[in-house]
């Protein structure tokens, strides 16, 4: 019971933290549309004149908050097949962030792991996404437009903003990834060990 709560709490935080840096990307977005200093690259939620479609927007994100807070339930539930390796050493799980099947067997390990540092990784990425809005918006030098000028003139203007978004994710993966570990490592699962079972025998 106790575990069963403690991922309850989790995955409310998670949702709420979701929404407030929802709040912030959206806010900031059209801080910098409005400043004149900003475009929307982001053709999943483009108006099409550069602008943001508020409706896309937030129905999107409704649809990856509903998406990806009922992974993290069922990865919070499955915790005890985590590969223990990535518990010591989480940069090995850098690249199994992507899994046709992530309720096969074979890959749970992976996948159940990956799914819970998933929820910080979305966090982190939306929390940084608002940071460099703000930033452009202030017309501060920020992050992402440098990168961004390198790729653009090379490429289609949808597919270099999907290559952007990988670069900048995989950073961010990286840190979420150590905080899934670290959760896991700290946060027992609830389960009663052996011991404890013995002692409510008697």
């Amino acid at each position: 019971m106790q575990g069963k709560a403690g991922a309850g709490v989790v995955v409310l935080v998670y949702a709420a933290a979701y929404m407030v840096m929802t709040a912030a990307d959206m806010v900031t977005t059209q801080w910098g549309l409005a400043a004149g200093q900003a475009f929307e690259s982001n053709h999943a939620v483009s108006d099409g004149a550069r602008g943001l479609d508020l409706q896309r927007f937030l129905a999107l994100n409704a649809l990856v908050l509903c998406c990806t807070a009922g992974m993290l339930v069922w990865a919070l539930r499955n915790r005890d097949v985590v590969n223990p390796i990535y518990l010591r050493q989480p940069p090995r799980a850098l690249f199994s962030w992507f899994h046709l099947n992530p309720f096969s067997k074979k890959v749970m390990p992976k996948s159940v792991f990956a799914y819970i540092a998933f929820a910080p990784g979305i966090i982190l990425f939306k929390a940084f996404a608002a940071l460099n809005n703000a930033l452009i918006a202030r017309d501060l030098p920020d992050l992402v437009t440098p990168v961004a000028h390198l790729l653009y003139p090379l490429m289609d203007e949808v597919i270099a903003y999907w290559v952007l978004i990988f670069i900048l994710f995989h950073p961010i993966w990286w840190a979420s990834l150590h905080v899934a570990a670290w959760y896991l490592n700290r946060v027992p699962a609830g389960k009663p060990a052996a011991g404890a079972d013995a002692r409510q025998a008697v």
